[in-house]
């Protein structure tokens, strides 16, 4: 893996990410690049445990689905990342109602 290639063990989608990120950010240092990896392989297990909800159905066997969990806690790791990576996108405006004036 080179610092412009992305992982082999990424999905399809999380490759797209990966490039996208570079195209738009200089992340060359090896700290930011194994962060990115890290939020990518987050991203790819919220999707592949969307993935299989959505197939197995939210109460398979009339139990929550097991992988609940684990998309709470990947969609959480993903979000925590980007965060630590200064990904975190300021409101343009602030919240609440206009003054009026």
């Amino acid at each position: 893996m080179t610092a412009r290639t992305a992982p082999a063990h990424l999905g399809e989608p999380e490759r797209k990410v990966w490039d996208t990120v570079l195209r738009d950010y200089a992340i060359e240092d090896a700290p930011g690049l194994a962060l990115l990896t890290q939020a990518l392989e987050a991203h790819q297990l919220a999707r592949e445990c969307r993935e299989a909800i959505a197939r197995d159905g939210l109460l398979p066997g009339g139990k929550a689905h097991p992988l609940l969990v684990t998309l709470r806690d990947a969609r959480k790791c993903f979000a925590v990342i980007l965060r630590q990576m200064n990904f975190d996108l300021a409101p343009e405006s602030k919240p609440g109602r206009p003054s009026g004036r």
